[in-house]
């Protein structure tokens, strides 16, 4: 719809709000006290690319650069739901939970800074856990 320039109200409202809604509910419900963890910096990621996203949309109705702020924000906010699904399948359902490698998570993490993913320790199998699958589709992603 977006290479169309096809408008869909209802269904863009629908992917929007349920974004909004579900990282939100994230941090109300799953707040752990203590550090942030990774899942509550891709939300906090997630909310800052939400917010020109609505903006672009409902304030500038798209007029301008601000319809390529909204297809990138839309783009991004897709990829970042699909990524946090499948980084959730893997730790939640026992059938791809059992396909990870045994053994803890390392305590090292799985990217260095300036270095991008490691793909020499996810070809060698040194990555166990989710940094495995993190690893997996930021790279493939990057493809």
């Amino acid at each position: 719809l977006l290479l169309r320039n096809r408008d869909c109200p209802r269904l863009t409202g629908a992917f929007l709000g349920l974004t909004t809604l579900t990282t939100i509910t994230g941090f109300v419900f799953f707040s752990p006290p203590g550090a942030p963890t990774p899942a509550q910096l891709t939300g906090v990621l997630a909310l800052i690319i939400l917010a020109p996203t609505l903006y672009g949309l409902y304030g500038a109705r798209l007029a301008g650069r601000w319809r390529t702020a909204y297809v990138i924000g839309a783009v991004a906010s897709l990829w970042l739901n699909v990524f946090v699904l499948v980084i959730q399948l893997f730790t939640k359902v026992p059938a791809l939970h059992a396909t990870m490698p045994p053994g803890p998570a390392p305590r090292r993490p799985g990217f260095r800074r300036g270095a991008g993913p490691d793909a020499v320790g996810l070809c060698l199998g040194r990555l166990e856990g989710e940094d495995a699958v993190l690893a997996y589709f930021l790279l493939i992603s990057a493809v």
